[in-house]
């Protein structure tokens, strides 16, 4: 993704089951493209690295797993990097922002239960509810189509 200047997106399914069974992680797997590299790091959890995936295709990608899991309750955090040449970002890096923003995200007004990493609280954010990202991006906050 470095090398075609492409984007790099983590999305973190928290369940409130112990441990996150296998027919979560194949209900996981089943929604999420090829690309996708789907796993667990954590007894409770599914993880999704989504390459060629930004921050819109990352909500997207959480919203169509995360009605696919039903009644399971569900919490779910991301982030992404739009352009990995421009903003390097280590996965490991990538993946801790987005377990972080399962607990402390930005939660989405339409759904909240789907949080994105917010690390522009204080220092970078803008009047109007713009925040740079790193690379200069301006990221509306107030999009609620996420």
């Amino acid at each position: 993704m470095t090398r075609t200047h492409g984007s790099l997106a983590c999305i973190v399914f928290a369940l409130d089951t112990e441990p996150a069974s296998a027919a979560i992680a194949h209900v996981v797997t089943q929604n999420t493209r090829a690309s996708d590299a789907v796993g667990t790091f954590e007894p409770t959890s599914v993880t999704v690295l989504a390459p060629a995936t930004d921050l819109v295709g990352a909500a997207k990608l959480a919203e169509r797993v995360g009605g696919s899991l039903g009644d399971a309750a569900l919490r779910v955090g991301y982030d992404a990097v739009t352009n990995l040449k421009y903003a390097p970002m280590d996965p490991v890096e990538l993946l801790a922002r987005a377990r972080a923003a399962v607990r402390h995200g930005r939660p989405d007004p339409a759904r909240a239960w789907l949080r994105c990493f917010d690390g522009t609280r204080g220092a970078g954010a803008e009047p109007g509810g713009t925040a740079r990202a790193s690379g200069g991006v301006a990221l509306d906050e107030r999009r609620s189509d996420l």
